[in-house]
């Protein structure tokens, strides 16, 4: 596996991916003009100095770079491809990739990890039990974007930064992406995106979508302003029965035939485990999953925010 896997860009994410892969075993080439000498992965500034024998990319570049990263790699053998979220800075850049994937036969997954959390086992549970009952769903994610990554100044963050694919839409699209995992598309949709908040950015800091499925509403919250941080999933159910998930605090409460249940169990929120899992299934070193977002539901991501 050594050599056959490349992975373009070393911010945050580049670097845990890079991380990841070490502790597997496996050494990449790492395409970055910020090389961390600390780290044994095979650093290279341009693609040339990559050999031709590279299988695998994983994309960690600002999102308005996805386009021509995955073109310049397929051109040089390339084939498959994960994809950091959310595939695209808009619909259009969106399309161009899906037309190369069917031109050049391209096997592209995108990175919600998200739904490698094992708690999500008792979230599908729980909706294939009350499917009929269930009329309302609250998915609410948020923090300050000053505190997402306090040790840099917010404003040179790609997030602030619409050309760079910037705006809460965007980057908490994870919460679209597991909806549609969970409850397929909606029938109608409501979408409200706003920049009301003192941060300095370009892009939407709150987003409201609802979304009509046939006998439930889904409402989803998106911000990067609120000072306590949220991130949560509520079902209720007309029959009495509900369910909310708080993945900040790692606990599940559920309320089955008026009887509470409360499972504290942090094995079910373990995030770092996530990345490690969505890295062996993309590798096909684990075939026990099939979690990966493909390309056309990273596609139908990008709509449902639009």
């Amino acid at each position: 596996m050594d050599d056959a896997i490349v992975v373009v860009g070393f911010g945050s994410i580049g670097k845990r991916h890079t991380k990841n892969l070490l502790d597997m075993g496996i050494r990449p080439f790492v395409l970055t003009q910020y090389p961390d000498e600390q780290i044994e992965a095979k650093f290279v500034s341009k693609l040339e100095d990559i050999f031709e024998g590279i299988k695998y990319a994983v994309i960690c570049s600002a999102t308005y770079k996805h386009p021509a990263d995955i073109l310049e790699l397929a051109k040089s053998g390339v084939r498959n491809f994960l994809v950091e979220k959310p595939i695209a800075a808009d619909m259009t850049e969106a399309h161009k990739i899906l037309e190369l994937a069917e031109k050049e036969k391209l096997n592209i997954s995108v990175a919600y990890n998200m739904r490698y959390l094992p708690c999500f086992g008792v979230i599908k549970d729980f909706i294939q039990q009350n499917l009929s009952a269930i009329r309302m769903v609250d998915i609410c994610a948020g923090q300050d974007l000053r505190q997402w990554r306090p040790y840099k100044d917010y404003r040179k963050s790609y997030s602030v930064d619409k050309r760079q694919g910037g705006g809460i839409d965007l980057d908490l699209s994870h919460e679209i992406d597991y909806m549609l995992w969970l409850f397929k598309e909606p029938t109608g949709k409501n979408i409200v995106k706003a920049k009301v908040s003192e941060l300095e950015m370009d892009c939407p800091d709150v987003f409201v979508g609802t979304y009509k499925y046939r006998s439930f509403v889904v409402t989803v919250r998106l911000d990067c302003i609120r000072q306590k941080k949220e991130r949560y999933i509520k079902i209720i159910c007309e029959n009495g029965n509900r369910l909310e998930c708080d993945f900040v605090n790692n606990v599940i409460k559920q309320v089955l035939d008026e009887t509470e249940e409360i499972i504290d169990d942090k094995s079910l929120f373990d995030m770092n485990k996530t990345y490690i899992d969505e890295m062996e299934e993309f590798l096909g070193i684990s075939v026990e999953t099939k979690l990966l977002t493909t390309l056309e539901e990273s596609v139908k991501v990008l709509e449902a925010i639009n």
